[in-house]
């Protein structure tokens, strides 16, 4: 899965590979994944010139799971390998009357 995120004359693209995790749970995550292309990159073009970096250092991990009859989801961001923001997301079924 990649998401694009525009940027002044750049893109930022994220590209996570989906797996599944811990039984019924679900991960997008560029971290440890064995192929070449998941992870972040940097693109801009400038005088008909594209240049692409990827940043190997940067990784995310997106994990949803069902705890407490809840959708839930620990978003995970990396620099060289640790951790330095988490956000938590919630949801849950509302009652239609």
């Amino acid at each position: 899965m990649s998401v694009g995120f525009p940027l002044p004359d750049s893109n930022f693209t994220a590209t996570l590979l989906p797996r599944n995790h811990n039984g019924d749970n679900f991960i997008l995550t560029s971290r440890d994944t064995g192929y070449a292309f998941p992870g972040h990159y940097l693109t801009s073009s400038e005088n008909e010139t594209l240049t692409v970096i990827k940043l190997p250092t940067f990784n995310e991990e997106i994990e949803v799971y069902v705890e407490d009859e809840q959708l839930r989801t620990d978003h995970r961001f990396y620099l060289a390998g640790l951790n330095f923001l988490t956000l938590h997301y919630s949801m849950e079924k509302v009652d239609s009357q």
